[in-house]
């Protein structure tokens, strides 16, 4: 049994890749309930595969620098949407200090 996602088995849709925050948020302001927002992508692609969305756009938040950020304070961690995992864990003081987080993301 082959479980590999072609896009022939995706229904259509167009592909836009913004390039700031702003841009997005203008778009998914322009097409609203049909859109979907690209970040890691996995449970989207379910989705898309099964038929339970059928968005007309999905707007790609890869490559927007302001969501690919991790900001340590003493008050608070950020992590920004579509920071890789591997970034995460390559950071000594969320392993020290948020030992948690980093054991569900090394799972």
């Amino acid at each position: 049994m082959n479980n590999s996602i072609s896009f022939s088995s995706l229904p259509k849709f167009n592909l836009i890749t913004p390039s700031s925050l702003k841009e997005a948020l203008e778009l998914l302001d322009q097409y609203q309930n049909k859109a979907r927002l690209l970040a890691g992508g996995t449970d989207l692609l379910i989705e898309l595969r099964h038929r339970l969305i059928q968005p007309k756009v999905l707007i790609n938040l890869k490559m927007i620098p302001e969501l690919q950020t991790i900001k340590i304070t003493e008050q608070e961690l950020k992590i920004g949407a579509v920071t890789p995992i591997i970034e995460v864990l390559t950071i000594p003081i969320i392993k020290e200090e948020y030992l948690a987080l980093y054991q569900s993301l090394a799972d």
